[in-house]
């Protein structure tokens, strides 16, 4: 297989009012974004960031840690906005 570098995702979390808010990526300087409110009663929601037509962030809430994880596989190589936006609602899509 071929070696890569690490390239590490810059990664936060915090714990607010019994909600898990977790990010991936760059949210800072975006010039577009995107919220999609997955659950209203169970506070959970996801936010994609971008710059320059590509997606470079994401912001979860109130989501579970597998789906959390597969969000960061959106951000973590640069991917054109609507193919990171598609791969995004896939992995948010009911099973």
């Amino acid at each position: 297989p071929e070696r890569r570098p690490f390239a590490p995702v810059p990664y936060f979390w915090s714990d607010q009012y019994g909600i898990k808010l977790q990010a991936y990526g760059l949210t800072a300087g975006a010039d577009r974004t995107e919220t999609t409110v997955l659950d209203r009663a169970a506070r959970s929601a996801v936010a994609l960031y971008g710059r320059d037509g590509s997606a470079t962030g994401i912001l979860a809430a109130g989501l579970p840690p597998r789906q959390v994880r597969a969000l960061r596989a959106v951000v973590a190589t640069p991917l054109p906005w609507e193919e990171a936006r598609a791969r995004a609602r896939a992995v948010l899509a009911p099973a």
